[in-house]
């Protein structure tokens, strides 16, 4: 991979209440994660973003692709304009802008960093998400120390080197997630649940800049695809 670039956009908060209404993908106090990844799903069929970063509050929507702004401008000229419309894409709105981070990123370069994750895992014999500081019990453990050492180990993993995490900022996020449509039934269970979020800052040092770029493109950890995950690069 030799190119990637970041998409940032402006979204408009009342579509999207009025529209995950509309489609039963939000519900009053939950956020807005499930109306944008099926916003994204609508426009991007095919290629969405593996992970994306939206504020609640300003509207503002980033993500990485592959696709310069030609081929996006192309490419959204074909979609829902509704939905280009309530995600920022459209030139009657803010616009968006699109910009090639390539240039910015060389081997063995420390970059600082924010990522907003669930610190969660999966647990094999249970099949389900745990918190990893409920999982660390016996280790006795304080749960910001908890939560550090599982980031730093999940972006170890993901091909950075020397991950250092100056500040932890530990909350809850309310969120809705649907289940599978059954045989008998058209509708989908719903569950809105408070997920703990952990929103770390620090920086790292890339080894070889290809696989920073994957890194980037792909996120980390769980929830991707309902805004969780995505590495937000500051410098």
């Amino acid at each position: 991979m030799n190119k990637l670039f970041l998409v940032k956009s402006h979204a408009n908060i009342d579509f999207l209440r009025s529209w995950g209404l509309r489609h039963q993908l939000w519900r009053p106090k939950a956020d807005f994660g499930y109306v944008i990844h099926g916003l994204l799903n609508i426009l991007f069929r095919g290629f969405p973003p593996n992970s994306f970063y939206f504020d609640q509050v300003s509207g503002d929507l980033h993500f990485y692709t592959r696709f310069n702004k030609d081929h996006l401008d192309q490419h959204l000229a074909r979609k829902n304009r509704e939905a280009c419309n309530g995600l920022g894409f459209l030139s009657s709105c803010r616009g968006y802008d699109v910009s090639d981070i390539s240039p910015l990123v060389e081997n063995n370069q420390k970059h600082s960093f924010q990522i907003q994750i669930p610190p969660i895992q999966h647990q094999s014999h249970t099949r389900r998400e745990m918190d990893v500081f409920s999982a660390a019990q016996g280790s006795r453990q304080e749960r910001q120390d908890a939560y550090t050492t599982w980031i730093v180990n999940r972006l170890t993993n993901s091909g950075l080197c020397d991950v250092q995490i100056d500040d932890v900022a530990i909350g809850q996020s309310k969120v809705l997630r649907k289940g599978a449509r059954s045989l008998t039934s058209r509708t989908r269970d719903e569950v809105i649940f408070d997920l703990s979020v952990a929103t770390f800052t620090g920086s790292f040092v890339t080894p070889e800049k290809q696989c920073f770029l994957r890194t980037l493109l792909n996120g980390v950890g769980k929830h991707k695809a309902f805004g969780f995950g995505m590495l937000l690069i500051k410098s």
